[in-house]
């Protein structure tokens, strides 16, 4: 009886990867990982700061909808009369909301919730679980007033910046933090809100959070992106004259006055 014949024989054998072969794949594809990462990074910190820049819109159109049904006023900054700025919503020795926080509470951001077009989606919570520039504690904390609320957004604290031919600013903020009138921030075709990285030098807040710049939303409803290498917007301490002196460079940032 004739055998079959063992289709193997006269095949070469089976090549396996060696160790050292597989190590060399393996050390390339983490070579192109380590060039790709820094794009994809660049690509979320891109999409990061777009969407922040949509945050910033939304609060210009609900500011200009309750400035409308308000006589043009915009709601009191409590305690901006001794820092210049406010990003306060919600106040817990007043038992009341501030600034932003009035026009979250009435509605215009789309809920009466706490909302989170109010927190920048690249801050980087600082203070662990007291952190309530973060929303997730933020809105824990909304509405009962055992505890004061931030959002990571700046207001302006006064309308009266004045710009005159000679490049003087003028204005003292006498009533900085009382409420003030959208009709005057354009007339003076003031900054509203700014990424609050640009204008403090609190540790926990002052590294820019998209790249070298901050977005800012104007008197106008336009949305820009101010690019400050120089930290030349920063304020320099917590105070009005600061706060002043910082929006002002703000504003010399878009017109180039």
């Amino acid at each position: 009886m004739k055998q079959k014949k063992n289709k193997l024989i006269g095949c070469a054998p089976k090549e396996l990867f060696t160790l050292i072969e597989l190590l060399v794949v393996i050390a390339i594809i983490a070579i192109l990982a380590s060039m790709l990462l820094p794009a994809l990074n660049k690509a979320r910190d891109k999409a990061k700061e777009s969407n922040c820049r949509g945050n910033l819109k939304q609060i210009g159109t609900g500011i200009y909808m309750y400035c409308d049904d308000n006589d043009s006023w915009f709601p009191q900054q409590y305690w901006a009369y001794a820092t210049g700025e406010y990003y306060m919503v919600q106040n817990k020795t007043s038992k009341t909301y501030d600034s932003l926080g009035v026009i979250n509470a009435a509605g215009y951001f789309g809920s009466k919730k706490l909302s989170k077009i109010l927190f920048c989606p690249s801050y980087k919570p600082m203070y662990g679980a007291s952190d309530r520039f973060h929303y997730d504690r933020a809105a824990s904390d909304w509405g009962d007033f055992s505890q004061n609320v931030y959002s990571n957004y700046n207001v302006v604290a006064s309308d009266d910046l004045k710009y005159t031919k000679a490049s003087v600013w003028s204005g003292d903020w006498t009533n900085c933090g009382n409420p003030w009138k959208l009709v005057n921030a354009g007339r003076n075709h003031m900054p509203l809100v700014v990424d609050r990285s640009g204008v403090t030098t609190d540790a926990a807040q002052k590294l820019m959070r998209h790249g070298d710049g901050f977005n800012t939303l104007w008197f106008d409803g336009a949305v820009t992106y101010i690019k400050d290498i120089g930290r030349q917007c920063q304020m320099v301490s917590a105070s009005p004259a600061a706060a002043r002196g910082s929006w002002t460079k703000i504003r010399e940032q878009r017109y180039k006055q």
